[in-house]
């Protein structure tokens, strides 16, 4: 009758299936965003909704510290060389700009960024227990990368911008284009 999905503790349509809590498929399936907001509060409480919060305002806050005055350094450097080398590049710059400056902040930060999207992931039913923090999971993260023994040191730290590509695939165009 019910699919083998694991359910949430609290969820009151839960069937029980040996010891494993198992949900209906319909405790998955969404039909709009207020059914969304209600499944999660229903299923997990209402500060559920604003989980990974912190680890988003984490990687915001030095990503923008960052990308916002390197826009505007590059684009001045930018259009002043294409002023004396290439009048005809000029109206370019500021894609240049904010290609190079998206690029740079997000490599800056991506290490924060692959903590924000683990923690996000991180699900923990327990009650009274805290998902672990940025610092926790990055920490965890370089203890994982060094305890390989195929790596040298130097290299484990690479695992941080595990990612990067596609998050540069993803950013930098808008960026360019905005």
């Amino acid at each position: 009758m019910f699919a083998d999905l694991r359910c949430s503790p609290s969820c009151a349509r839960a069937g029980v299936h040996g010891t494993v809590s198992i949900c209906p498929p319909d405790c998955f399936q969404y039909k709009g965003t207020l059914d969304v907001f209600y499944k999660i509060i229903r299923q997990e409480g209402v500060t559920r909704l604003w989980r990974g919060t912190n680890a988003g305002l984490a990687v915001a806050v030095p990503t923008v510290g960052i990308y916002l005055p390197c826009y505007d350094i590059f684009r001045d450097w930018f259009e002043n060389f294409a002023a004396q080398n290439a009048p005809s590049m000029t109206p370019y710059a500021p894609s240049l700009a904010g290609s190079l400056s998206r690029s740079l902040a997000c490599t800056a930060c991506y290490p924060i960024e692959l903590a924000r999207t683990r923690m996000q992931a991180f699900k923990d039913f327990t009650r009274g227990k805290y998902a672990p923090g940025v610092w926790k999971t990055l920490v965890d993260v370089l203890s994982n990368v060094k305890t390989s023994e195929n790596m040298k040191n130097v290299q484990s730290y690479r695992a941080l911008w595990t990612g990067l590509g596609a998050q540069l695939a993803r950013d930098v165009p808008f960026s360019a284009i905005c």
